[in-house]
């Protein structure tokens, strides 16, 4: 697409968590993968904020009617968590670490830091609201294609994880509630996709400069906003791999266009919500018939005008009328059946012509349909007239999901000022000079790749790729700690290893977990095993789930006792009466079948070989 003539404009919102406790308690920041020891359950409601208006998000919330259902760790969740206590203060390791960040990107501090309530009716907060606080204001980075100014950092809890969903009931796990997040916000000014891709990943790795931000799954998100000329401004939420940022912004001017043509052709529409369960008792389509033994209902509008446009595809392999599914998904139903799709699922022609009947559609309408309890089939049919009117006037404002495909699924309305009121349970935070003259900067990128080379003689490349990597904060650690491994050697593996992994094994792992790292660099480190087997290693721990010296020992992996190559290197070097390295080497190589380290074998050669360096 012609992204200029389109005038395409996009922002960045990224969130990333903080390796610190949580924001306001002292439990620590620590997902739980077990079933929590106690729960509660709660109905949350949308309250009026500071102006005395509820917001258009949480009224569209609070109409889903749902129960949330919270389970509760011990260790990491307290009075706080569940709302039975108020905040204990403001976690000022986790403001340092936002200041470090702030200042890094030319950014003002505030004065004053003041928590805010934002309302959040989805469940995902115990309260009803999260709490979050301004922490710094217009900075900017420097990009290969300018200046991107960075308009608004804020501080602030990260939301319960969601575990499941019914039609009629959220269940959440509240241990990674209140971890601390920085939240940043860009203005809109990338024009291509390629430019939000690179973005994304520069600011990304301004946050692990600090050294002090979680690394892993879910632990930071981008939420990308995206309008072109004529439409509007949607933000698309939870980005987490960065190669698929591209492609949600390409479908996305994609939808924007579609749905900007798809405008002139449609009128507002007011139809009769009709029960049409009598035209289905007898139909062959298993999910309806199905339904109809649980007292579920098949309820039905005509779409004035909207023949043929329901099948119509905006965005990649999805079409118009996936709209409306999103939105009937957001209720707990399956989707919506449209007209235009039929006959198919079971559906047949002749019940296809007694719906559209029923309804008095012409030739000209469509007709969809949901199959849901009484109320909730109703209400979300209510949702889907409100949202086809939305797209009269062309690109309504959204909040979207975003797929691993690429696409976005519709979520909710854009939120308004109107969720934001002050937090009355804590003072405002004082910025002071002296404060801010204890704000440590992180190391910049070109500092450290120059320290990278110079320091663990690492090939630009390789220091370039560290850097811009996920495993930045690692590399130093497994360097130091791992000593005898040279430091070329662990930066390879941690770049390599997951592309070996897919290429030879055929297996997808995009992020290898440092207990992973640790287990094989422990034993390369005290030579057990080779430098070439990292890869092999690893591989059989996932596929086996074994320990790394179980894998070693099965796989025959483990290298020559020292004292066995040490007699090895000692008579060859005293057969073969040469000073050629190379020859030497060859010969232990050969009599050792694989099971000795090669760098520890030069080094062998060389002590036992007089010091000669000779090769030719």
């Amino acid at each position: 697409m012609d992204y200029k003539r389109l005038g395409l404009k996009v922002g960045l919102e990224i969130h990333q968590q903080l390796d610190t406790h949580k924001l306001f308690c002292n439990c620590p920041s620590r997902i739980v993968n077990e079933k929590g020891y106690s729960t509660i359950t709660r109905k949350l409601r949308a309250v009026a904020g500071e102006l005395g208006v509820i917001d258009t998000a949480a009224k569209f919330e609070q109409q889903k009617d749902k129960v949330f259902k919270y389970e509760v760790h011990r260790d990491v969740n307290c009075l706080v968590d569940i709302d039975e206590e108020p905040p204990r203060g403001l976690n000022m390791d986790a403001l340092n670490i936002a200041m470090q960040v702030s200042l890094a990107m030319n950014m003002k501090p505030v004065d004053e830091l003041y928590v805010m309530r934002k309302t959040v009716v989805d469940g995902s907060n115990t309260t009803g609201f999260q709490r979050t606080a301004m922490v710094s204001t217009d900075g900017f980075i420097e990009t290969s294609f300018g200046k991107v100014r960075v308009n608004q950092m804020c501080l602030e809890e990260d939301a319960a994880r969601k575990l499941f969903e019914t039609e009629n009931k959220v269940v959440y796990s509240l241990d990674r509630l209140g971890i601390p997040l920085i939240e940043l916000r860009t203005e809109p000014d990338m024009h291509t996709p390629e430019q939000v891709k690179e973005c994304a990943e520069k600011i990304g790795m301004f946050m692990r400069m600090t050294g002090r931000v979680k690394r892993g799954l879910g632990t930071i998100r981008q939420d990308v906003n995206v309008s072109i000329k004529g439409g509007n401004r949607v933000e698309i939420k939870g980005a987490q791999d960065l190669s698929m940022i591209p492609e949600l912004v390409k479908n996305e001017s994609a939808r924007q266009l579609s749905l900007l043509d798809i405008s002139k052709k449609i009128k507002k529409i007011n139809p009769e919500i009709v029960d049409i369960t009598d035209l289905l008792v007898k139909t062959e389509a298993k999910f309806v018939f199905d339904a109809l033994k649980e007292n579920k209902k098949v309820k039905a509008i005509c779409m004035k005008g909207y023949a043929g446009l329901l099948g119509l595809k905006i965005q990649e392999q999805k079409t118009f009328g996936k709209e409306f599914a999103y939105v009937a998904n957001l209720f707990g139903l399956k989707g919506v059946i449209h007209s235009d799709e039929l006959p198919a699922y079971g559906i047949k022609s002749e019940e296809k012509k007694k719906i559209a009947e029923k309804l008095k559609c012409t030739s000209m309408d469509a007709f969809l349909f949901v199959v849901g309890y009484d109320n909730i089939a109703e209400t979300c049919l209510k949702s889907v007239i409100e949202r086809a009117n939305l797209f009269v006037k062309g690109v309504p404002k959204d909040v979207r999901k975003a797929n691993d495909d690429g696409t976005s699924s519709y979520l909710r309305p854009m939120p308004g000022s109107s969720r934001m009121y002050p937090e009355t349970d804590l003072p405002p935070v004082v910025i002071t000079n002296g404060f801010l003259k204890n704000i440590k900067l992180p190391e910049s990128p070109e500092k450290k790749f120059e320290r990278f080379t110079k320091l663990y003689k690492l090939s630009p490349e390789q220091a370039s790729q560290i850097i811009h990597s996920v495993y930045l904060m690692q590399f130093e650690e497994f360097v130091q700690h791992y000593n005898k491994i040279k430091a070329s050697v662990i930066a390879d593996a941690l770049i390599s290893t997951p592309k070996e992994l897919k290429k030879k094994y055929n297996l997808d792992i995009k992020e290898i977990s440092d207990d992973y790292y640790n287990a094989v660099f422990k034993l390369v480190h005290e030579g057990c095993v080779s430098k070439k087997t990292i890869v092999d290693v690893i591989a059989g721990m996932f596929e086996t789930g074994k320990t790394a010296e179980e894998v070693a020992k099965k796989k025959d992996l483990f290298l020559l006792d020292m004292n066995e190559l040490e007699t090895i290197v000692k008579e060859t070097v005293k057969k073969l009466k040469t000073d050629k390295i190379n020859v030497i080497m060859g010969e232990v190589m050969k009599q050792t079948k694989g099971k000795a380290d090669g760098d520890i074998v030069k080094e062998l050669v060389n002590k036992y070989n007089g010091g000669k360096n000779g090769n030719n």
